[in-house]
């Protein structure tokens, strides 16, 4: 008798020593220098990774405009990795709890651009590999035509609405819109989306321009030590919009986009069965929180070993 009791006492012990553990480990993430931020978690669902962990936690200002670069393959703050082996494909990010008003062939994904005005929780979210179909993602001067970065080729099955956040050039350029989208679906039509940058001064510039030298004003006074002269000004540009849909202000297609938007894998791809688009769910969030699942572990024992000993007390009474 007195060795359960003893048992149970250790079991109590260590599940409150462990949920001290928790809540501390939470504490780190949540301390008072965040009090005033919004707390954004990506979770990169059973398929893969992000930044090779299942999740991570980040918390920005109030409104901070942000922007995943997980689509571009040379993402580097945003890294979504495929498990080995899989038959996925990432299509994009959902809020986390409304994957149910989606299917394979309607989601479109949300904006990888946007302004944090909430706690947000957002899950990749796959598709299973298809008929894969590229398409051209491109980034000019808006006043000069000039390229400011390589062409970007996308893949997505026949059937995918694709959403594209602007890359970010330099300082000195700035986006017509965060996020570009088109009502298009792969595999309709060949898709080029064009997004348009503003030049607005400073220094910097695309690794296909000159540097970007500062544009000037001349103001009165002249030349003496009263004033006068020049100084640099930006000049004012519009604030970006957070999604701008290609079909409503159409870039006409250069020769040759056709041949970007063919099937361009070299290897064959099989049309595959639709199948639920998987998400995180329990049992993944448990697995990832090891010191959650060691706490559940140890409540689930002592409690078995409670009901134990009840059973064994009334069957001593009852003899």
């Amino acid at each position: 008798m007195k060795k359960i009791l003893t048992l149970l006492a250790m079991l109590l012990l260590l599940s409150s020593f462990s949920g001290t553990i928790f809540a501390e480990e939470e504490k780190k993430e949540d301390d008072s220098s965040n009090e005033n931020k919004y707390r954004v978690t990506i979770d990169a669902g059973l398929q893969g990774t992000i930044n090779d962990k299942a999740r991570i936690t980040f918390y920005v200002e109030k409104g901070e405009q942000i922007t995943l670069d997980s689509l571009q393959e040379d993402a580097s703050e945003y890294v979504i990795k495929l498990n080995d082996g899989v038959k996925y494909y990432f299509k994009g990010y959902h809020i986390a709890g409304e994957m149910e008003e989606y299917d394979n062939a309607s989601f479109k994904p949300y904006p990888m651009s946007f302004p944090v005005d909430r706690d947000m929780d957002l899950v990749a979210t796959y598709g299973v590999k298809g008929n894969q179909i590229a398409y051209t993602v491109r980034y000019i001067d808006k006043d000069t035509g000039e390229k400011l970065h390589e062409d970007d080729i996308y893949y997505g099955n026949e059937g995918d609405h694709p959403v594209v956040p602007a890359r970010h050039i330099s300082a000195s350029y700035v986006p017509r819109g965060y996020n570009y989208t088109t009502d298009k679906t792969l595999g309709s039509e060949p898709i080029v989306i064009t997004i348009e940058y503003t030049h607005i001064g400073g220094s910097g510039g695309s690794e296909y321009g000159e540097d970007v030298t500062y544009i000037y004003e001349e103001i009165p006074g002249g030349g003496g030590t009263g004033g006068g002269g020049t100084v640099p000004v930006t000049p004012a540009v519009p604030e970006p919009e957070q999604i701008i849909n290609i079909d409503d202000n159409p870039t006409p297609l250069t020769p040759g986009d056709d041949n970007n938007n063919n099937n361009n894998n070299n290897e064959p791809t099989e049309p595959i069965k639709p199948e639920p688009v998987p998400t995180a769910n329990f049992w993944q969030t448990l697995l990832n929180n090891p010191l959650l699942l060691i706490s559940g572990g140890i409540l689930t024992f002592g409690l078995l070993a409670f009901i134990i000993f009840l059973l064994m007390r009334r069957r001593r009474e009852d003899d």
